[in-house]
Parts: structure tokens; C-alpha cells; sequence
């Protein structure tokens, strides 16, 4: 009734050091934006994937879109520079963290003055080699898993820190690759996929 036609959640994701006793949740926020997974979590405090899905299916009703956050640059930390990749990860993506001097940047400073310094940096966390075919396959098997429970649309967090074709010896096919594979995959399910990225400066 107050004209509201999408609601956007937080990431999906399995987050850092997820415990269902704590009650403080408003305070863990910041946790779902250092996932463990390119997958729906089995455990948040944001719920299961079966209630993503009925919550979907609650709001198409209304004619609600739901949008998703997620978190495709980086994953959680084990410190707070961004140097050491929490050992969770090994839980929900082994490949990824076994093979963890492939899959993730050699430790950047942030520079906002430089391509690299933006694109190749660790923000306080690890950055994700999101030129890597794997990296991408996995970041779009997290957007069809998320289409399939209806989702209708997706906000990318940290957009600005990765890579576009553009991006001279930083380039890479991530953002055509990435939202391509979705978008078609969203189409043939019948469904317009909304995307958008998080950009600050």
C-alpha cells in the first residue's frame, strides 16, 4: 500500500562465524558481507534457502521483486588488512581455499588514484581473482541458484573493485561473463533480471 515495488536483502551468502544463539543481530550485519560460500547459506541469520524461496513466492503475490545482495570480490578474512583467508572458507569451498594463491590477489593496498589499487586490492579483505574462470563459474552458480528460488534481481557489493573490459592490463571478461550467464539463465526461466552494482568514491 505505501507504493513499494522491490525489497532488497543482505547478502545470501554463508557469513562469517554465524551463530544461531547470538541475539544480537543487527550487530553481526557486517559479518554477511565477508561470506564463506558461493552458495545460499545452510545456516544465517537471515534464514534458510527454502524460506528465501517461499519469501519469493510471497512477494510475487503482492507484485514485489526481491533482489538479492551479493558478494562476489571478496570472501572473509582471518585478519584485518585482508592478508590471511579465514580457513572456514575450506568448509563450503575447498577448491577455492586450498587453492588459495590462485584463486585469490596477492595482498594490494586500496588506491582509489591508480586501476590497480582499485581493481587489485584487498579492502580490509581478501580480493578474489575474479579474472579467473573458476572464480566466475562459482560467483554464477550462486546467481542461477538464487534465480531458481525466484529471486528477480541482484545489487553486486564492492562492483567498483572488480575488473571490467576496460580496465587495460586489469581487464577481464568478469562483468559480461557474469551478468550474460545470468540474465540468460533468468530469461529462459521467463523472468527480467534486474542488476545493479554498489559504486562509492
Amino acid at each position: 500500500e505505501a507504493g513499494y515495488t522491490a525489497v532488497q536483502t543482505s547478502p545470501v551468502q554463508q557469513p562469517k562465524d554465524y551463530n544461531p544463539s547470538w541475539t544480537d543481530r543487527n550487530g553481526q550485519w557486517w559479518k554477511l558481507y565477508q561470506p564463506l560460500s558461493f552458495s545460499i547459506a545452510k545456516q544465517s541469520w537471515l534464514g534458510t534457502k527454502s524460506e528465501l524461496t517461499d519469501l519469493c513466492k510471497e512477494a510475487e503475490k503482492y507484485d514485489i521483486k526481491i533482489i538479492c545482495d551479493v558478494v562476489l570480490n571478496h570472501m572473509a578474512n582471518n585478519d584485518n588488512e585482508g592478508r590471511v583467508v579465514n580457513p572456514n572458507i575450506a568448509t563450503y569451498e575447498a577448491e577455492i581455499y586450498n587453492k588459495r594463491s590462485t584463486y585469490f590477489h596477492p595482498y594490494y593496498a586500496f588506491n582509489d588514484n591508480e586501476v590497480k589499487g582499485v581493481v587489485r586490492c584487498a579492502i580490509g579483505l581478501p580480493d578474489l581473482a575474479t579474472e579467473n574462470s573458476y572464480v566466475q563459474s562459482r560467483a554464477i552458480s550462486l546467481l542461477k541458484e538464487c534465480i531458481d528460488c525466484g529471486v528477480d534481481g541482484f545489487r553486486f557489493d564492492a562492483a567498483k573493485h572488480i575488473e571490467t573490459p576496460d580496465d587495460g592490463e586489469y581487464k577481464s571478461n568478469f562483468w559480461p561473463n557474469v551478468i550474460n550467464s545470468a540474465t540468460e539463465y533468468a530469461e529462459s526461466k521467463g523472468n527480467d533480471l534486474y542488476c545493479y552494482g554498489e559504486i562509492l568514491n
